[in-house]
């Protein structure tokens, strides 16, 4: 499935899309550092669920409009089951005895203006594990959770006090996804990746964006033509991940890959494993705050079923020579479609700053 928002300043016809499908390197760390070498903006959507393409248009005031076009170009999602993935990894759901199913646990959240404020966008990604129930159940929590926190926050105030500055949401983002974790502690055997990407406008007009995650789905900032990572993968093969399981006190060894069963090292949900004090966390990764300009291009988000195929910058290469982000999300989508090691569901977000 596609979804498209673009900021148009008339309203055009809802047409289903034409096109059908039969299958759907730096650190955070580093990227902090890159950028200090290089010379140092939000879509209107709102995805629902249908089996077309849906393109939605935004219709307010000449003022409102002309501020839109400031913010942002558009965004799109594409998303896709990918059943022959899912085939030859022979993951599926069994719904009677001689008939299987194979689900879609990808879900995402994508909104501008958010909370009904033009200076605010959010854009998430959610791969459920075991179900799709939990990733459902965050969807509709984090928003929720975060405009809450958000409520007394003077984003117009960096953390230094300046006027202008930017002030970091870490502590905000922390207890957002410590305390839906906890809303979720039903989900004992189900859970969840979730990464936010929050984007915002202070009164100056400068913007701003930062994220949080746990799991593996990727948010990626394009600067200056090189992709930075706004997220952290929570996997045992990464030493910063392999290093805090194991001075938790957990009895892990070299290579081991997964804890209880399960691929990622920290996830919404999953709240056995977590009783159990295998390593597995809520804890989110929290990049820092990153002030937008000129030189920012793109943001791109993705679940694994994209990043088990290329790497963060080859997804640059891939979309930069196309002008809409329908095609750039659709050529995400197709290219790992297309590669016989993805056996997973996918779920790609373009925002084109």
């Amino acid at each position: 499935m596609f979804y498209e928002a673009t900021p148009l300043s008339e309203k055009k016809t809802l047409k289903p899309s034409a096109k059908k499908h039969r299958y759907s390197a730096l650190t955070v760390k580093d990227a902090s550092k890159l950028i200090e070498s290089l010379n140092a903006h939000k879509v209107t959507a709102e995805s629902s669920h249908t089996s077309h393409l849906t393109e939605r248009v935004s219709e307010s005031s000449e003022e409102k409009k002309e501020e839109f076009r400031i913010l942002l170009s558009g965004f799109a999602v594409a998303e896709s089951v990918n059943k022959p993935g899912l085939r030859r990894s022979k993951k599926s759901v069994a719904i009677g005895r001689l008939k299987r199913a194979y689900e879609m646990e990808d879900v995402h959240f994508c909104e501008f203006p958010w909370n009904s404020n033009d200076s605010f966008g959010l854009f998430c990604v959610f791969d459920g594990h075991s179900g799709k129930e939990c990733a459902l159940a965050a969807r509709r929590l984090i928003p929720e959770y975060l405009s809450r926190h958000l409520e007394g926050v003077n984003l117009n105030v960096g953390d230094d006090g300046q006027v202008g500055s930017a002030h970091s949401l870490k502590e905000v983002f922390e207890a957002v996804f410590l305390e839906v974790d906890q809303e979720l502690c039903d989900y004992e055997y189900e859970g969840t990746t979730c990464t936010v990407v929050f984007l915002w406008r202070n009164s100056e007009g400068r913007r701003f964006v930062q994220a949080a995650n746990v799991g593996d789905s990727t948010a990626l900032l394009i600067r200056n033509e090189v992709a930075i990572p706004l997220t952290e993968k929570h996997h045992l093969n990464v030493d910063s991940e392999f290093n805090r399981v194991r001075m938790s006190g957990v009895n892990i060894h070299q290579g081991q890959t997964r804890l209880n069963g399960l691929a990622v090292s920290r996830a919404l949900g999953d709240h056995f494993p977590k009783s159990v004090q295998c390593g597995i966390i809520a804890l989110p990764s929290v990049s820092p705050v990153f002030e937008l300009s000129d030189v920012d291009s793109f943001l791109i988000l993705a679940t694994d079923g994209l990043w088990d195929v290329i790497c963060h910058q080859r997804s640059y290469e891939i979309i930069k020579n196309e002008t809409s982000p329908k095609e750039m999300s659709e050529l995400l989508l197709v290219t790992a479609l297309n590669s016989v090691d993805c056996t997973d569901n996918v779920t790609t977000v373009v925002v084109k700053l």
